[in-house]
């Protein structure tokens, strides 16, 4: 109850405030589990993609967001994970695994951290070794706007457009379990954002 309500004001707020817009939300299934990754500059990142889709959705988050005024409240209603540190432990990568067997949607942000200028980074592998552990496709998503409405730096939150779009799911065609090809699904899933993103530069 409480995170619909949360994400329903989430989703009016962005609508109105950064007049938001979402294209491919369908590319996301509605059932089963799926690793929604997406590009990432901004704090609002998260809340962006999760009011995106229409089911409910988890995602990673730094322990010391949640001392943000009201932006941590937020975030602790849209089921967030908390991590100490960008580096995901052992046990939180099996916490995700386990929801993801659970049938639920995650939301990562494979660069690891955010950008300062809104380029996108290299990938990690972590989303690689995720997809094949558990299984699960992964989705590709951009987000056009956020750098401008919050950037890392930033001191407050500007009402600037911000669209986001989803990709076709992208399923991992080999289960070899080695790094080299954790890595490769990373790559994989950077080059499907970059298309996404030249797509709203057109």
């Amino acid at each position: 109850m409480i995170y619909t309500i949360a994400k329903a004001i989430s989703y009016i707020f962005c609508k109105i405030y950064f007049r938001l817009e979402v294209e491919g939300a369908d590319n996301v299934p509605e059932k089963d589990g799926v690793l929604v990754a997406s590009n990432h500059s901004s704090f609002l990142d998260p809340v962006i993609v999760g009011v995106g889709i229409s089911r409910q959705t988890y995602y990673l988050t730094k322990q010391n967001l949640f001392k943000i005024p009201i932006f941590g409240l937020l975030i602790k209603a849209l089921h967030t994970i908390p991590v100490r540190r960008e580096q995901v432990s052992v046990s939180t990568f099996k916490e995700l695994i386990k929801s993801l067997n659970a049938k639920k949607a995650i939301i990562l942000f494979p660069e690891g951290t955010r950008s300062i200028d809104g380029k996108l980074g290299q990938g990690k592998m972590g989303i690689g070794m995720l997809a094949l552990k558990a299984d699960v496709p992964i989705v590709p998503a951009y987000i056009d706007g956020a750098v401008k409405a919050f950037p890392k730096n930033g001191k407050w939150i500007h009402p600037k457009k911000i669209r986001v779009i989803f990709g076709k799911p992208i399923v991992p065609n080999s289960k070899d379990p080695s790094k080299n090809n954790y890595q490769k699904i990373s790559a994989q899933v950077m080059e499907s954002i970059n298309r996404l993103k030249e797509n709203i530069a057109c």
